[in-house]
C-alpha cells in the first residue's frame, strides 16, 4: 500500500487543514473503526468499494470525528482515496453551513455545489498524488472562507486547550459576548458540530489516547476527568472499547501508526 501524508507548514493553531493523506493499493480487504476525534474529514473515493457506517461512498463523503460514536470503514478491491483532515472550524468557515446538518448519507456535490463538484473532477483527473494534494490544499485556503468565528467562541476554545476552563466558563463567555448561554451553545454547535460540553469531553478523551499510545502513567490518562472510574466510563462511551481493549489493540499493532484513533479489525 502506498500512502502519502502531507502536513501543512503553518503552525498547528492556524492550520485550516491538519493533514492530507493519499492512499493507493490494489486488491485490498480492510475493515476498521475510528474513534471520535477533534477534526472533521472529507474523503474522496476513486477506487472500488469504500463504505462508511455501511454507507457506500461513490465520490466524496463528509465525516465528523466529533459525532456520537466510532466510525466503521470497509474497503475492498482497489483502494484509492484522498482524505482531508480539517481543523474543527474549517468546514463551517469555508461553506457557512452548520456542521451538524451534514450527513454521511448525502452526496457532497449536491450539498456543496458546482465548485466542489469541479474539485472532485479535477482531483480524479490528476495522476500524481502531490498534484491531487495541491488542488485540495488550494481549495481550502483561508482566502476562500465565507464565515468568521466569534471571538467569544475562539477564546473559549483557546482556554479549553490551555486547560483554563473552570465551572461557569461558558456562562461567563456568553455574558461577555452579550448573548445568552443557549445562543452561545447553538452557535458553537453550528460551527463545530457538537456542544461545548461534548467538545471538552472529546478533548480529554483524545488526550487520554495520546497518553496511552505513549504509555504514560495513569495520571496523564485521566487528566480532565474526575477520577479513574469517570475516565473509564467516558472512554467506553465514546469508543465502544474498554481501556484494556485499546491497550491490547496497541500491543497487537492494530492501531494505525499515523492516526491512533483508527483501529484495524481482524478478519
Amino acid at each position: 500500500m502506498q500512502t502519502r501524508i502531507h502536513t501543512p507548514s503553518e503552525p498547528v493553531e492556524s492550520r485550516a487543514i491538519d493533514f492530507i493523506w493519499h492512499t493507493h493499493a490494489e486488491h485490498q480487504q480492510i475493515n476498521s473503526i475510528t474513534l471520535p476525534y477533534l477534526k472533521h474529514e472529507i474523503i474522496f473515493n476513486f477506487g472500488d468499494h469504500f463504505s462508511v457506517n455501511q454507507h457506500h461512498v461513490k465520490d466524496a463523503v463528509f465525516l465528523s470525528g466529533m459525532g456520537p460514536g466510532p466510525i466503521s470503514t470497509s474497503v475492498s478491491g482497489t483502494y484509492h482515496t484522498l482524505g482531508l483532515m480539517l481543523a474543527p472550524a474549517t468546514f463551517y468557515r469555508r461553506y457557512g453551513i452548520p456542521v451538524a446538518d451534514i450527513s454521511i448519507t448525502e452526496n457532497l456535490t449536491d450539498v456543496l455545489g458546482k465548485d466542489f463538484a469541479y474539485l472532485c473532477e479535477q482531483i480524479g483527473d490528476e495522476k500524481l498524488p502531490d498534484h491531487k494534494i495541491s488542488l485540495a490544499k488550494t481549495y481550502f485556503s483561508p482566502r476562500h472562507f465565507k464565515k468568521e468565528i466569534p471571538a467569544s467562541i475562539l477564546n473559549f476554545i483557546d482556554n479549553a486547550h490551555a486547560e483554563f476552563i473552570q465551572k461557569g466558563s461558558l456562562k461567563a463567555a456568553a455574558k461577555k459576548a452579550g448573548i445568552t448561554a443557549k445562543h452561545f451553545i447553538n452557535t458553537f454547535k453550528n460551527i463545530y458540530g457538537c456542544t461545548p460540553h461534548r467538545y471538552l469531553q472529546l478533548l480529554f478523551f483524545n488526550q487520554s489516547i495520546r497518553a496511552l499510545v505513549h504509555d504514560q502513567d495513569s495520571k496523564a490518562c485521566i487528566n480532565g476527568f474526575y477520577d479513574q472510574s469517570h475516565f473509564a466510563k467516558i472512554f467506553r462511551q465514546f469508543s465502544g472499547l474498554t481501556v484494556k481493549e485499546y491497550r491490547m489493540a496497541l500491543s497487537d499493532n492494530l492501531v494505525v501508526p499515523n492516526f491512533a484513533n483508527t483501529i484495524l479489525q481482524r478478519g
